[in-house]
């Protein structure tokens, strides 16, 4: 994993990882295809080390860096950083990251030691928003377990220049399921897999600038 941020007295600050999940708007391709005033809400379902109590069953409510989209028409990834705040992690972890001023532990900074600290059963996910085709309220809902999260991959660039539409921005619906293992320094080759049920984990990086 690639280390962010300066050394402070040999040091090595950290950032958070990150769980990302990926939306795509099936209609992107065709004109007012468009989603308005899309909105997400993430739920998680834990049923161990639900702090400060272990309960049979415990519904949290997830907070996402962006939970809405005025004009979704494309692609959509959502990101929920895994820091001293977050559910989904153990108590241990968050405790060690609180310890090491909010920055990621060393020590845990490998794909194996994250999805040993990840805490929770299941993620529901649910997205609400209005069609520009047909001005109807539309929704979706989805389910992830916890085995379903690839630790050190990233969603494959789906966005492309379509020579035959005027170098029209536009959306390759058949690598939806594909993602991309996560670069290391020094490393020039990348892996992509098909998955048709996954959400992904990474280091935590600066977000794009807008274009």
């Amino acid at each position: 994993y690639e280390e962010e941020g300066d050394k402070d007295n040999n040091t090595q600050k950290i950032l958070c990882p990150i769980l990302k999940f990926q939306l795509v708007n099936q209609l992107a391709n065709r004109p007012s295809g468009e989603i308005l005033d899309a909105h997400l809400n993430v739920m998680v379902r834990k049923e161990q080390e639900s702090y400060p109590y272990q309960p049979v069953a415990r519904f949290l409510k997830v907070k996402l860096e962006e939970f809405s989209h005025p004009f979704f028409n494309r692609v959509w990834h959502c990101r929920h950083v895994l820091n001293q705040h977050s559910p989904l992690v153990s108590v241990q972890a968050r405790e060690m990251i609180s310890e090491n001023g909010g920055y990621w532990p060393s020590e845990l900074n490998d794909a194996n030691s994250i999805r040993e600290h990840l805490r929770f059963s299941s993620l529901i996910v649910t997205m609400t928003g209005i069609s520009n085709v047909s001005a109807e309220s539309v929704q979706i809902a989805r389910r992830y377990y916890c085995p379903d999260v690839l630790v050190g991959y990233n969603f494959a660039p789906l966005l492309f220049r379509d020579t035959n539409k005027n170098q029209q921005l536009t959306v390759d619906m058949s690598l939806m399921n594909d993602v991309v293992e996560q670069q290391r320094p020094k490393r020039k080759q990348s892996t992509v897999r098909k998955n048709h049920n996954a959400l992904s984990s990474l280091p935590e990086e600066p977000p794009p600038a807008a274009k």
